[in-house]
């Protein structure tokens, strides 16, 4: 059964640390974000996303959070360049307490903008080698 106090703590301890944020995300992982037209699965693939996302952002701040179930959320607030922004990340964990998934929101639009050419910026598609 998932821990969500727990994964919450670890996730928030963890954050920016690629190696040990890995270890918290599921095989089978998905993102969901306003930036792509659909989920994206794989653990590959959601890690150089929050690889790049994090590589990005300075300033971040989470200003609530809330766990239930097997449910957290946060929202933040943060800047990519000079750009400021406000979001939310939902994230479902598995019965192993890993991230099974996560949906990104996003805004001002400028923001979301700004954030989806970051990650496209140094974006390679998983199954390229």
């Amino acid at each position: 059964m998932a821990d969500v106090q727990k994964f919450l703590e670890d996730w928030k301890s963890n954050m920016g640390h690629g190696e040990r944020m890995e270890q918290m995300v599921a095989d089978d992982a998905t993102l969901l974000s306003p930036a792509f037209w659909g989920p994206k699965h794989g653990k590959e693939y959601v890690m150089q996303v929050l690889g790049s996302v994090n590589g990005g952002m300075s300033d971040f701040t989470i200003t609530r959070e809330w766990a239930q179930d097997d449910t957290v959320i946060f929202e933040f607030q943060s800047s990519l360049g000079d750009v400021k922004m406000k979001g939310v990340d939902i994230i479902t964990i598995n019965e192993d307490n890993k991230l099974q998934q996560i949906e990104v929101l996003i805004r001002p639009i400028n923001a979301l903008m700004a954030m989806a050419e970051h990650v496209k910026g140094g974006f390679k598609q998983p199954s390229d080698k």
